[in-house]
């Protein structure tokens, strides 16, 4: 799971993947890519928390609306 003090972790990892996948066809090169961030995109819970879930927003986005609010 993603530690939100690593600091670029993620994106670097995801530009990996893609970097790797760059002769795949178009839909698998996403979906790894997708897969890579998708593993970081919720946080450990943290003492103080209520309930599970808590999403750590990326630097680096490769999705048409993840949230429903855009990019």
């Amino acid at each position: 799971m993603y530690h939100p003090n690593r600091i670029l972790e993620r994106e670097l990892e995801f530009t990996k993947i893609y970097r790797e996948n760059i002769g795949q066809p178009k839909a698998v090169r996403e979906s790894r890519c997708m897969e890579a961030q998708m593993a970081t995109y919720f946080v450990t819970i943290q003492p103080q928390d209520l309930i599970a879930g808590r999403i750590s927003r990326p630097y680096v986005v490769f999705a048409q609306c993840m949230e429903g609010d855009g990019i």
